[in-house]
């Protein structure tokens, strides 16, 4: 058993583990819990295993819907990217449990630093926006609406207006983007850098992928310089450098009100 996982989430864990011949490449016999992971805030992670292999067990905290987040979408996401080998591979999914269960990937003892690091991540980005398009697009105003059901006191922030307009002016390319690619969502595992979790996973501006990451890895002047160019293959232009601080000023606003929002939902399903 894991201690501290709320009983709900727990029968849900028990539930996907008594199914284990589902999984694709069943385990050896019904897999053991081994230990509880850091956990995303809306969600719970179980590392699990057969004595051989392990896996990790992802639960829903209560319904993704609400946050405007599409499993259907992710789970499409994430199997194109495994098939390229840039995400740990999901064997079995649930929605019914809200539960995904992928191959767990052991990070690597010594791990990339300063140069090297920035450089793995913008080939990373260059390989997750060949794969092949989906059909949900980020759209961040429609996104953010989502958060303001449950924000009826809250308004859109100047700031994030005027940088969604100016969105709209830029050249259209919409690629596959994880969306979410900071640090605790990668690791490196057999000397391969990996993305995880992919739930915000969706077409859109490749600019606000590096805006999430500049943003939540808090990035200097010269390490964001090291992965765009990494990225592109070149340096930034101008209107680029412009196109990046909209998307880091859209990321913030809708930060923001994603955690408002869950921490509204999360005191709701408390009660």
């Amino acid at each position: 058993m894991v201690n501290a996982l709320p009983p709900t989430v727990q029968l849900k864990l028990e539930q996907v583990l008594s199914q284990w011949r589902a999984w694709q490449q069943p385990p050896l016999s019904q897999p053991q819990v081994q230990q509880r992971l850091g956990d995303g805030q809306s969600n719970f992670s179980v590392k699990v295993g057969d004595g051989e292999h392990s896996w990790v067990v992802r639960l829903d905290g209560f319904e993704p819907g609400l946050l405007g987040l599409s499993r259907s979408a992710e789970l499409r996401a994430h199997r194109l990217a495994a098939q390229r080998l840039l995400a740990p591979e999901p064997v079995y999914n649930n929605p019914e449990l809200g539960a995904l269960v992928c191959v767990y990937c052991p990070p690597d003892s010594q791990t990339l630093a300063g140069t090297q690091e920035l450089q793995e991540l913008g080939q990373l980005l260059r390989e997750i926006q060949q794969l092949p398009a989906i059909k949900l697009r980020l759209q961040p105003a429609r996104r953010v609406q989502h958060y303001l059901r449950h924000l009826p006191q809250q308004r859109l922030s100047e700031e994030f207006t005027a940088a969604c307009t100016r969105a709209q002016h830029y050249e259209r390319s919409a690629l596959m983007c994880h969306n979410d690619l900071l640090r605790a969502n990668r690791v490196r595992s057999q000397g391969k850098l990996l993305a995880l979790d992919w739930e915000y996973a969706a077409c859109g501006d490749p600019w606000f992928e590096i805006a999430v990451i500049a943003e939540g890895d808090q990035l200097g002047e010269s390490e964001l310089e090291i992965l765009i160019t990494t990225w592109l293959q070149r340096a930034a232009t101008e209107e680029e450098h412009q196109r990046l601080q909209d998307q880091r000023c859209i990321y913030r606003e809708m930060a923001r009100l994603w955690l408002l929002a869950y921490k509204t939902l999360a005191t709701d399903s408390a009660r």
